[in-house]
């Protein structure tokens, strides 16, 4: 049997996904096969959720579906009828029924439609056969759940072969196209249960409306079914109902095969994480459940920026950064904003790849607004300020270590962190090679540094400075960004080194780094449970992906990057971490893992930090 924890995902490209568990079972709200966000992407629908299926034979009638019931119950269960799974070119499985007949169970998005290909084929088999589907149909904010209630329209409009939904007003409609018959029978399904919700402290429960019944007969072809979202924001029914479902469905998979056919399975999968809106390029920070991430469009561009061709995209990227206010963002967001664009205007000029005209310019100027910003907050109104000593103050929940249930948090770091400081300055030096005046600042601020962060009893860097307990010497995987990972570094090659040397000994893992060291009395070894014991061991002991990049390119400053050292590198550190490569989802790293071994992934099964991450440390060991 598959395993229940490895989950499936497709993508169009405007912010929608349909996605699932490979074994069948819907776990997670978000798992649908119709998910579509608003033109804004400031919003996600979940329209239909998954379908009840049937197959029929001479010698009887067989589920191939599982559904998940409160209080616990799967049933029909046909887990064990699933007798493969291939997520390339995209998911399929093939099933197998009870009397031997094989049908091969395909799901696809045609990227740039908010729109679901689904198809059933008999692989083996009697061909007299029937196959019956009924649609489980929600139509919901993808945050939310459903339940039963008087206003939810079974009536479709139908028109030939396509069967439309308007569902409710605040929410896009259905378009559903399928070569089947179609026979009226609305009921709900109520009670199911999505016991990963469940695990994680959520409500759990949800009822789906069921319209009527698909049938086809399986002797003159495959089942198809063709659904999308409609509306305001999304094509209109009329587009979809003048196509044949079967030819519409029949091109965009002859369309899909040839955009995937270079794609390698073994590949990060970067373009998922892409979303194109009236010419812009945003990005969302991960699956399922979260939408967009300025600060992930930064490590997405710093990725790119590494890959063949991938400099007009980061451009593209970056573009839409610069369209953004920086007051409404944290001040490290605006930082890797700051990194990014330098990696982008150095390598362009490497590499003599032209940037649109005048855009250099517009960037450089970008760079020079994001520092005066900076300097001019307060810590009062801004969560961060500058203080005298030349080093950014942040106030509670100001880094990246921000996890919190209302307003409690779980990992404070109030003061001076160090990865703060790291970006600040490299900010600083960055802004310097364009104008002067930032270079006293950035002098300043790195005596500074030097002088107030090494902390003699650890043999490495404090994690806060002037913080709420004053000196924090916790040892954590933040210090790395003095070392590796960023332009510039901060310290010296001997102190440098003995950084890395506690960071290896004390955080290091398969996966990447702790973090939190495991000796510390605040450390948890296990992100699970509610949401507050997740949320409390997230960043106090739960291993990250992303951090691993930054070690490693510290490793090789210090070690030298020639080709020995970077062979090395593969084995010990790079070679470990692929292989929680698609654990949770093809193509993909999640969050983050348990602190302690087996390193169970954790969090989002699909993060784009961490694969941004872990992609641009592939390309900076792959160099010869």
């Amino acid at each position: 049997m598959l395993a229940s924890d490895r989950e499936w995902l497709e993508v169009d490209g405007l912010g929608g996904f349909a996605s699932g568990a490979v074994d069948g079972v819907r776990r997670r709200r978000y798992h649908a096969l119709l998910q579509v966000a608003n033109r804004e992407y400031t919003a996600r629908f979940v329209l239909l959720n998954g379908f009840d299926v049937h197959l029929v034979t001479p010698t009887g009638r067989y589920p191939l579906s599982s559904q998940a019931y409160s209080p616990g119950v799967i049933s029909p269960d046909t887990r064990g009828n699933i007798v493969a799974f291939d997520p390339h070119p995209w998911p399929t499985w093939r099933l197998r029924a009870p009397d031997g007949t094989e049908i091969a169970h395909e799901v696809m998005i045609r990227r740039g439609f908010a729109a679901t290909v689904v198809r059933w084929r008999i692989e083996s088999g009697s061909n007299a056969a029937y196959l019956s589907a009924r649609p489980l149909i929600s139509g919901r904010d993808a945050h939310s759940l459903h339940r039963e209630n008087q206003t939810f329209d079974f009536e479709p409009v139908t028109d030939g072969d396509w069967l439309v939904w308007d569902l409710y007003s605040s929410v896009p409609g259905i378009a559903l196209g399928a070569n089947a018959t179609y026979t009226h029978d609305p009921k709900w399904y109520r009670n199911f249960r999505y016991e990963q919700d469940l695990a994680r402290g959520y409500d759990y429960e949800e009822d789906l409306a069921a319209p009527g019944i698909l049938t086809w007969d399986l002797s003159k072809g495959d089942a198809v079914v063709v659904m999308a979202g409609v509306g305001p924001d999304f094509e209109s029914a009329d587009r979809f109902q003048a196509e044949d479902p079967v030819r519409l469905a029949g091109r965009w998979r002859e369309e899909e095969q040839e955009r995937r056919s270079e794609l390698r399975p073994d590949r990060i999968r970067l373009e998922d994480y892409l979303v194109e809106r009236d010419s812009q390029v945003l990005v969302s920070g991960g699956f399922p459940w979260f939408q967009e991430d300025p600060k992930a469009a930064g490590f997405l561009a710093r990725a790119l920026i590494r890959k063949k061709d991938g400099l007009g995209m980061a451009g593209a990227l970056i573009r839409h950064c610069v369209s953004l206010k920086p007051m409404d963002y944290p001040v490290d967001t605006c930082l890797w904003w700051i990194v990014a664009i330098h990696d982008l205007l150095e390598t362009s000029e490497q590499k003599g790849f032209s940037l649109p005209e005048g855009e250099p310019r517009q960037l450089r100027s970008f760079i020079q607004s994001l520092l005066d910003h900076i300097t001019a907050a307060k810590i009062e109104e801004d969560n961060f300020g500058l203080d005298e000593d030349g080093l950014l103050r942040v106030g509670p929940g100001g880094t990246w270590m921000d996890g919190r249930v209302g307003e409690r948090l779980a990992t404070p770091r109030t003061g001076k962190p160090v990865e703060i400081q790291a970006l600040w300055l490299n900010a600083l030096r960055v802004g310097s090679l364009i104008d002067s005046r930032w270079e006293p600042q950035f002098e300043n601020g790195l005596k500074t540094f030097r002088s107030r962060f090494w902390n003699r009893e650890t043999d490495c860097l404090y994690d806060v400075v002037d913080g709420d307990a004053g000196l924090d010497g916790t040892i954590r995987p933040n210090q790395v960004l003095a070392v590796g990972g960023l332009p510039f570094p901060l310290l010296k090659r001997p102190r440098a080194a003995r950084v890395l040397k506690v960071v290896e000994e004390v955080l290091l893992t398969p996966a990447g780094l702790r973090s939190l060291d495991s000796q510390s009395i605040e450390y948890r070894g296990f992100c699970r449970g509610g949401e507050w014991e997740r949320t409390a061991a997230m960043h106090q002991g739960s291993v990250w992906f992303w951090c691993l990049g930054p070690f490693v390119e510290g490793w090789l400053r210090i070690h030298g990057p020639n080709e020995q050292n970077i062979e090395l590198a593969r084995r010990r550190f790079l070679e470990p971490v692929e292989n929680y490569l698609g654990m949770a989802m093809p193509g993909h790293y999640a969050e983050m893992t348990d602190g302690n071994p087996p390193h169970q992934w954790r969090g989002c099964p699909a993060h784009a930090i961490s694969d941004a991450a872990l992609d641009r440390l592939r390309n900076v060991l792959s160099r010869k």
